[in-house]
């Protein structure tokens, strides 16, 4: 007599989840939820219904790529005994730009008028940066580099230097400097 094929048995499993802020610069996580024990996980992680090559850890570091992306999780379970499963994620999460907190630039320089002021941004790499002078709080026409030469204008006044900060996948961040003390 033969004996009857046994079939395997089945996993149970859960709807995964992902978890973190789903923004450029941070990491989300998978979260398999409550399946049979023992089970071991294996994760596939995709953008836009794409498989991203070697994103097989329970994280993923959200890069400047994955900005206004829908991304999902695979989780794949198996255990000796039962079949294996994978299960997607119910939801995709939207990722945003991120944001970043540049330091606040400094002026250098002598002030006093005829002499050339220079902003000291923070220079990363992958980063512009755009430039607005002011006197006393007033914008100075023209004044959008890096450096300014002091004018008659200014004469008295106390100056400062806005700086937007850019990366690409992030928003852009701005930072104004301390005033300098009056001109002379």
């Amino acid at each position: 007599m033969e004996t009857p094929a046994v079939a395997p048995a089945v996993l149970k499993t859960d709807e995964p989840w992902i978890a973190g802020t789903p923004a450029v610069g941070n990491k989300l996580i998978a979260y398999g939820g409550t399946w049979t024990f023992g089970t071991k996980f294996t994760y596939q992680w995709h953008a836009n219904g794409a498989e991203i090559p070697g994103a097989t850890d329970l994280t993923l570091l959200l890069t400047k790529e994955y900005a206004d992306a829908a991304i999902t999780v695979a989780v794949t379970g198996t255990l000796d005994g039962y079949l294996p499963v994978t299960v997607v994620s119910p939801a995709a999460v939207d990722v945003e730009l991120g944001t970043f907190s540049p330091s606040t630039p400094k002026i250098t320089g002598t002030l006093k008028v005829g002499n050339t002021l220079k902003a000291n941004p923070v220079t990363v790499d992958n980063i512009t940066h755009e430039f607005k002078w002011f006197a006393d709080g007033d914008p100075i026409a023209g004044a959008t580099e890096s450096t300014y030469t002091l004018t008659e204008d200014e004469k008295g006044k106390q100056l400062t230097v806005q700086v937007t900060y850019n990366k690409d996948g992030y928003h852009p961040a701005t930072k104004t400097s301390a005033k300098t003390t009056s001109i002379r």
